[in-house]
């Protein structure tokens, strides 16, 4: 059961515009007409998930002074990387989950090595 799961980590997410999430939204209202047992995510809680960080592990629990670098990391890393692109376009339907379709440019992938350059000097 899902309340009983005590793993947890540290993923980078990213917030969508509102007129993109708007839009999303327009499809999904659609789609509650035909499913309407299947679950959605609310408008506000719609991001893209940009890498893990740290695995979820059970009972996970980072210092303040662990949570201090990795802001410190994110912070300094995403600064030293252009804008990134995405293009969303489609759905993915499983039993569990509606997703939009997301395809992105090479910036992306910098910033992930980026990140995990600059995480593993952190340690």
């Amino acid at each position: 059961m899902l309340k009983n799961d005590t793993r947890r980590g540290l993923t980078l997410l990213v917030h969508l515009p509102a007129h993109v999430t708007r839009n999303i939204n327009f499809v999904l209202n659609d789609l509650k007409q035909l499913e309407p047992s299947q679950y959605y995510y609310a408008a506000d809680t719609i991001y893209i998930t940009v890498m893990d960080i740290r695995r979820a592990v059970p009972e996970l629990c980072l210092s303040e002074e662990e949570l201090v670098n990795y802001q410190q990391v994110l912070r300094e890393t995403v600064n030293n990387v252009g804008t990134i692109n995405w293009h969303l376009a489609g759905l993915v339907c499983s039993p569990g989950a509606i997703l939009v379709k997301g395809f992105y440019f090479s910036e992306l992938q910098q910033l992930c090595n980026a990140l995990r350059k600059d995480f593993s000097k952190m340690g």
